[in-house]
């Protein structure tokens, strides 16, 4: 189910036939994955619409953006399916292949590689936009990740995050009550929120070093961007607009991922 060069498929493409692909390496992560974003897919149809406006309004067609810790590279495929030039950048080589072969597969303008989300192997300047989802409650100094990222920006360009809300009390439920049962008692857990904020060594058998799930509040992103003059602030709310649309504006600090929009100064 391959499309020409340049063009996408009318549908999106984790809802699509993967081929050879779900076949190839890492396979059961594919499955699980897929299977998760099939049962998901009106809000990930939301979640790419709003990424794709606000990376449109700002740098056009054919904008070239970044995702960092694109893992199966869902995110980043789908804005290339959609007629913008995505890279997406990986701890993970294995991941990093399989999104490659998938962008071929597909015949989108994608293409993933392995690196530190810390440390971008990217020229200064290089993107439009640059965006992560589920990637800053790891990282070890979120100060230097910033940074980072707005180095690889354009003057101008667009970071946007989603990242975990800790006042969503179904993310507490999941880090409190599942997490623990998911991973037999190594991560979550009432140890898990004494100790969010502890940098730890070789997590999960693939990171240098990170924190475990330490997700934050809105109120501390504002905090913390006010050391970033580099970055304008356009935007710190959370996802419930685009993600659960109906919800009360007075309930939007406790529904969704917290959402952070801003531009390169």
């Amino acid at each position: 189910m391959s499309a020409p060069a340049g063009r996408g498929l009318a549908v999106p493409l984790v809802a699509a036939d993967w081929g050879p692909v779900a076949a190839g390496p890492r396979a059961d992560v594919l499955a699980r994955r897929l299977d998760k974003a099939r049962r998901r897919l009106a809000s990930f149809e939301r979640k790419v619409a709003m990424l794709e406006s606000r990376i449109r309004s700002r740098a056009g067609a054919g904008a070239h953006v970044l995702e960092v810790a694109c893992g199966t590279g869902f995110t980043t495929l789908e804005l290339a399916n959609r007629g913008l030039s995505a890279v997406g950048v990986d701890a993970s080589p294995e991941l990093c292949v399989l999104t490659n072969a998938a962008a071929a597969h597909f015949g989108v303008d994608a293409r993933a590689v392995a690196g530190d989300g810390c440390a971008l192997p990217f020229a200064d300047g290089r993107f439009d936009a640059v965006f992560s989802e589920s990637f800053f409650e790891h990282v070890y100094d979120v100060d230097l990740t910033l940074r980072e990222q707005t180095r690889v920006l354009r003057p101008g360009g667009l970071l946007l995050l989603l990242d975990g809300n800790l006042l969503n009390p179904l993310t507490l439920l999941d880090l409190l009550v599942f997490y623990p049962i998911r991973t037999r008692g190594r991560h979550g857990g009432l140890r898990w929120l004494l100790t969010k904020r502890r940098v730890h060594r070789n997590l999960y058998g693939y990171l240098a070093q990170g924190r475990d799930e330490d997700v934050k509040t809105l109120w501390w992103w504002r905090r913390r961007l006010r050391r970033h003059p580099e970055l304008r602030v356009l935007e710190i709310g959370t996802s419930a607009p685009d993600a659960h649309p109906g919800v009360p504006r007075i309930l939007h600090p406790f529904v969704g991922a917290c959402k952070v929009v801003a531009e390169k100064a």
